[in-house]
């Protein structure tokens, strides 16, 4: 008997192709991505067609082994790279959000600069911000002063004049004696057909114990889990062109960035971990669904017949549980009828590199169920994000 494989001595690697159709040969050292061993699957990209011929015989025909798309899905923690980003250190996941439709944006740290107003939802920023509308959308502002100092409210909405709105409400309302700045990071928000440059797509390699699958042409979609006083979890699920398997042995050199896994909890941040609407709210599960259609379409001129992966169509949804509260408080019954649009805020992490920041500045909800755990009601709500692109979700890692 042969060797046999042992799926504990698993490696991913993920790299951008610079054309279609050309392995971009992911190399261990520079572009491996630790992934869950449970969860994971792949399909060989191959499958078979009846033939259903009639040639005077009750046997049926010899089946076809014909090729389509390929899939691979896996799970990873979230994570940051676990230091300063600079347009060189970038997060460990991003190159898997840009196959999936989101384009990347790096911001250079801004210093802190006194406010040249404010109120108690928005700030006017110094000289030293951008005067271009949507320039910060999506990410922290580092606030200063008395009773502000270390929030990290999440920009929602920015104006060519500096005005910056917050998902955090202030009182006293935000002034000239405050500060704001805001660290270097990574955005990633949906493509859209107006970006210069066009989606990214990938070249992923599976090592199993010494056997190599190749895929080619890879894009996807992607969910985004996390739990109260958990970590987070992405899972993506890709598809491409299977490109064969061989045994070249495992890496030996693989290297893997990023930071430690951060929990979801507001910890010693003086900036609270969820907001809906500006007010706290108790979740014990978030989860982002990418919501990406994904097709890849009919090309005899290719390796199997159809061409590389294309993302055609997007849907992004927002489900969380917050507890059920007086109706003073928070009515989601009232919300859901009226079509009340609202923010959702999310931050976890405290440390450069490893801070993570998702807002929806236009949160519509479009489902509502109940339920209950340690005897208090919850409500199962569905969030649409309203808008496009960056006006209907960001994700910052700073």
């Amino acid at each position: 008997m042969g060797k046999q494989v042992r799926v504990r001595n698993r490696l991913f690697l993920f790299k951008h192709q610079s054309v279609i159709g050309v392995d971009a040969a992911p190399a261990a050292s520079t572009d491996a991505i630790p992934i869950e061993q449970d969860g994971f699957s792949k399909t060989s990209g191959f499958r078979v067609e009846d033939v259903t011929e009639v040639t005077g015989s009750l046997d049926a025909g010899e089946p076809l082994v014909v090729g389509e798309p390929a899939t691979i899905s896996f799970r990873t923690r979230v994570r940051g790279a676990g230091t300063t980003y600079t347009d060189m250190i970038k997060p460990v996941l991003g190159r898997l959000l840009e196959v999936c439709g989101w384009k990347e944006k790096f911001t250079e740290a801004i210093a802190n600069e006194a406010l040249v107003s404010g109120t108690a939802i928005d700030a006017t920023l110094g000289a030293s911000f951008s005067a271009t509308a949507q320039a910060y959308r999506g990410m922290p502002l580092i606030l200063s002063g008395t009773g502000v100092a270390g929030r990290t409210p999440i920009i929602l909405d920015y104006s060519d004049a500096k005005v910056a709105t917050l998902s955090e409400s202030f009182s006293p309302a935000l002034g000239t004696s405050n500060g704001s700045s805001i660290p270097a990071n990574y955005r990633y928000s949906p493509f859209t057909d107006d970006d210069a440059d066009p989606m990214k797509i990938g070249t992923a390699y599976v090592y199993e114990d010494g056997h190599l699958y190749k895929y080619l042409d890879c894009r996807g979609d992607f969910t985004l889990e996390v739990t109260s006083g958990g970590v987070g979890f992405f899972t993506f699920t890709l598809t491409g062109v299977f490109a064969g398997r061989s045994e070249p042995g495992m890496p030996s050199d693989a290297v893997f960035g990023g930071a430690p896994t951060p929990f979801f909890r507001q910890g010693i941040n003086p900036s609270p971990a969820f907001l809906i609407d500006r007010g706290l709210a108790a979740v014990s599960r978030v989860t982002l669904t990418g919501g990406n259609t994904v097709a890849s379409p009919p090309d005899p001129n290719s390796l199997q017949g159809f061409g590389a992966a294309i993302v055609n169509g997007r849907d992004v949804r927002l489900t969380i549980d917050p507890q059920t509260t007086d109706l003073a408080t928070r009515d989601t019954l009232a919300d859901l009828e009226s079509q009340r649009k609202q923010p959702v805020a999310i931050q976890w992490g405290l440390m450069a590199g490893s801070r993570i920041y998702l807002s929806i500045p236009q949160g519509k909800i479009v489902g509502r169920d109940e339920s209950e755990s340690d005897g208090l009601q919850a409500e199962q709500l569905t969030v649409d994000a309203t808008g496009t692109a960056g006006a209907a979700v960001n994700l910052t890692f700073a």
